[in-house]
């Protein structure tokens, strides 16, 4: 969604409250582009960037206006370990954490390599529609020790966020298991981070 409108009026229609924008701030690419960068924020959350023509202007009058979406599609990949019992019969879940909150927990039950998913080995890619998390912080993935087999080698997480254009790794190497007093859910930080040129998932 883009305009040419006053950012503020167009926020401000999009949204019942009233939107207070974030003071304007000057990116590299004003110097580069002749362009000025700011951000509007609704209860807390980013919701839109500003682009305006006028650079160093004390008020953005008028200017381009992307909206955030509420939601997005997250891409994520889920290896399993190298483990002769690593294969989990239960069912798995995610949850996803950012600076704007979290996800909820998110089924990974729809693979798009294998109708039977978390064998050995295998890795399998989950697209999954969430709200905007923001900057990402953590995840949580489980399951929910159903099955005749539930425990679980994972292996790491990979997760690709096309709106923010970035792709984070998780490194787990950990059986999810209640055997030995263990854990049926792991929190993961991410071990790193790249950037990839945005757009949709495929």
């Amino acid at each position: 969604m883009a305009s040419t409108e006053c950012y503020l009026t167009l926020a401000s229609r999009y949204y019942d409250d009233r939107v207070e924008p974030e003071r304007l701030r000057c990116a590299q690419s004003c110097y580069d582009n002749n362009v000025c960068f700011g951000v509007a924020y609704h209860k807390g959350r980013q919701i839109c960037y500003v682009y305006n023509q006028f650079p160093h202007s004390p008020i953005v009058d008028v200017g381009m206006v992307t909206f955030l979406p509420e939601d997005a599609s997250y891409r994520v990949e889920v290896k399993t370990g190298d483990a002769s019992t690593a294969k989990t019969d239960a069912k798995a879940y995610v949850r996803i954490y950012g600076s704007y909150g979290d996800t909820g927990p998110l089924q990974l039950d729809q693979s798009l390599n294998h109708s039977d998913p978390f064998h050995r080995n295998y890795i399998d890619t989950f697209i999954l529609t969430a709200p905007v998390i923001g900057q990402m912080e953590k995840i949580k993935i489980g399951h929910d020790n159903s099955g005749l087999d539930p425990g679980w080698y994972l292996d790491t997480v990979t997760i690709d966020i096309p709106y923010e254009g970035r792709r984070y790794v998780f490194v787990c190497n950990r059986w999810l298991t209640e055997f030995n007093n263990g854990s049926i859910e792991k929190e993961l930080q991410p071990t790193s981070s790249e950037g990839y040129v945005k757009g949709n998932i495929d």
